[in-house]
C-alpha cells in the first residue's frame, strides 16, 4: 500500500516537472480573440518570446468592434490591467501605464481583422471593445519575454 502511494506520488511529480519544463516562450506566436458581444474569448499562448507575432480578431458580434493589445510601460501585473478595468463591460480606456501596440480598428459584425507586428519584452493585457454603446472586455494576459 505505501509502495504503490509512493509511486503515485512519484509519477505525479515526474508529471509536474514535464509541464514546467514545457513553460517555454513561443516565438512567432499566433493568437486570436473572438468577441461575442458578451464575452471576449482568447485562444493561443500567454507566454511569447518578443519578436514577429500575428492576432486574428474575429468580431462574431451584432455591432462593431476592435481588439486592443497594450504594454505596460512599468512594471504593472496583468492583475493590475484586470484590477483597472473592473467588473465587464468596463466604460474604461486604457490606463496611463499602457500604451497600443498597433493593433486597433474597428470590425464590422461577421468580419475578422489580422494584426501582424512585432512584440517587445513585458506585460501584456489584450481587450475586446464594443463601439457603440462602448464596452471593455477583458481578453487575456501575456508576458513576452527577450
Amino acid at each position: 500500500m505505501v509502495r504503490r502511494a509512493f509511486t503515485v506520488l512519484f509519477v505525479l511529480a515526474l508529471a509536474m516537472a514535464a509541464c514546467a519544463d514545457g513553460d517555454q516562450p513561443v516565438s512567432d506566436a499566433s493568437m486570436q480573440l473572438t468577441f461575442d458581444g458578451d464575452t471576449c474569448t482568447y485562444e493561443g499562448p500567454t507566454l511569447l518570446r518578443a519578436g514577429p507575432a500575428a492576432l486574428v480578431f474575429r468580431n462574431t458580434s451584432d455591432g462593431r468592434a476592435g481588439v486592443n493589445l497594450l504594454r505596460h510601460k512599468g512594471d504593472e501585473t496583468i492583475q493590475d490591467a484586470i484590477d483597472y478595468l473592473g467588473e465587464e463591460p468596463s466604460s474604461k480606456h486604457g490606463a496611463s501605464w499602457m500604451e497600443g501596440v498597433g493593433t486597433w480598428r474597428g470590425t464590422l459584425p461577421g468580419e475578422s481583422h489580422t494584426w501582424e507586428g512585432n512584440l517587445k519584452p513585458g506585460s501584456h493585457s489584450m481587450v475586446c471593445a464594443s463601439i457603440a454603446p462602448h464596452g471593455v472586455w477583458y481578453g487575456t494576459g501575456l508576458t513576452v519575454e527577450d
